[in-house]
């Protein structure tokens, strides 16, 4: 039987976790934040507190993948910690709603932004984003060498373009005043921190391929944390060249935020904008085809799916069946439309299984190294878990509609589980680490 092949080192990794986190967060998210708090102190102390949380989510992913470095991430924590339901209700959330979402998010983006710079048609740009899911997911199909390879290079090109607009912002465009914060409620600081979460958030998928990571226990934990590292310098050097720009006042009211600040400083600064967009989405669209196929191949191989989602292709190496399911389920959410209204619940669906993985480091470092007691990564954990905690519950408080929806997708993954307990023969099938 054919396995899966480890041929992605630090680079890859690292590359992986700074563009499932450098994704088009920053070309929005600030202004949420200011339009909270609208003071130059507030947005970057927010922003810098994202990247405390990011290094935290890093810190403790790579701690977790390093004591069960398989395939399917926190699907296999949440099994080894709490059984199969919750493991099951993780991939049943990621296959369902959060990874094809994403995926028909970012496709659409990036067409629409290369309609800036060449004018398309609907027609058009409906085309071009279903080939991008086609074309990405035919070089994952490839190999995980060449989907890694891929990605280290739009990694590399992001970087470089949000680096190229904060510098342009920083030098050319002229300053505004701060603007004077209002008084906001703790409840107003999540709906702040919305775009600070999406923005930092994707570590906890990072390690989905870690069986295919060479060298993972040492690997994995450094390339999260040089990834975060990477994603925290970025952000706040673009958050502060909005801020130069265009003012916390400004970022506040603004309806279109990095256009609306790269044309301060140029007259060609919308197209560098879209162009920059566009790159990040098709790098984030690519991390995605890449890590996502892996829990649904963990379920399939675990026995609690279709067989077909656990092969792996014998020339390539690679889950080809899942990874064409993932792209065939973001081309539908793409051509119905449904994605624009189902992704605003991928943030609470993520959140919901953090906070159980987290909290199940302690847990399994225990069972699998015998040290008890607190240790550093062990506040990291409950941290991590009560920053998620916090901002699910005050958004049930301020939008109780989308949380219990949310919920609902999640809790929907009961149902297909009772009916694979049913139909299971046999054991498991563990990867091998």
């Amino acid at each position: 039987m054919a396995a899966l092949r480890r041929e992605l080192g630090l680079t890859e990794v690292t590359a992986l976790a700074a563009s499932m986190m450098l994704g088009v967060g920053i070309f929005f998210g600030p202004a949420l934040t200011a339009r909270e708090f609208p003071s130059t102190e507030a947005v970057l102390g927010l922003w810098a507190l994202g990247g405390v949380i990011g290094f935290a989510g890093a810190w403790v992913y790579g701690r977790l993948a390093a004591l069960h470095p398989l395939s399917g991430g926190s699907f296999v924590y949440l099994r080894e910690a709490y059984g199969p339901f919750p493991a099951y209700l993780f991939v049943w959330t990621a296959i369902a709603v959060i990874s094809p979402t994403s995926l028909a998010v970012l496709a659409s983006l990036f067409a629409a932004n290369l309609a800036h710079v060449a004018p398309l048609t609907q027609l058009g740009l409906a085309l071009l984003a279903v080939w991008s899911l086609a074309a990405f997911a035919f070089i994952n199909v490839l190999g995980v060498r060449q989907g890694g390879r891929v990605q280290t290079a739009f990694t590399v090109l992001k970087v470089a373009l949000l680096g190229g607009l904060a510098a342009l912002l920083l030098l050319a465009a002229p300053s505004s005043a701060p603007a004077a914060a209002p008084v906001a409620g703790l409840g107003r600081l999540s709906v702040a921190f919305v775009g600070v979460l999406f923005a930092y958030g994707g570590w906890e998928y990072a390690v989905l391929a870690s069986e295919e990571v060479r060298d993972a226990p040492r690997t994995i934990p450094r390339g999260l944390l040089l990834g975060a590292g990477v994603v925290t310098v970025v952000y706040l050097l673009a958050t502060g060249a909005y801020l130069q720009a265009l003012g916390p006042q400004g970022m506040a009211t603004a309806q279109a935020l990095a256009p609306e600040a790269a044309q301060r400083a140029s007259a060609a600064g919308g197209a560098f904008v879209a162009i920059a967009v566009a790159i990040s989405a098709a790098g984030t669209l690519n991390a995605i085809m890449l890590l996502g196929p892996r829990a649904a191949f963990a379920l399939g191989r675990e026995g609690l799916a279709p067989g077909p989602l656990g092969w792996v292709s014998p020339r390539w190496g690679t889950p080809l069946v899942a990874i064409v399911l993932q792209a065939a389920l973001a081309s539908v959410y793409l051509l119905t439309g449904a994605f624009a209204t189902v992704a605003a619940y991928t943030v609470i669906g993520t959140g919901l299984f953090i906070i159980p993985s987290a909290l199940a480091l302690p847990k399994l470092r225990a069972r699998a190294t015998g040290q008890r007691g607190f240790r550093p990564e062990d506040a990291a954990a409950v941290g991590l878990a009560g920053v998620y905690a916090w901002f699910i519950a005050f958004t049930l408080l301020e939008d109780t509609w989308t949380g219990l929806v949310a919920l609902a997708i999640v809790g929907a993954g009961a149902a297909p589980y009772a009916l694979s307990r049913r139909a299971r023969v046999g054991k498991p099938t563990p990867g091998a680490a």
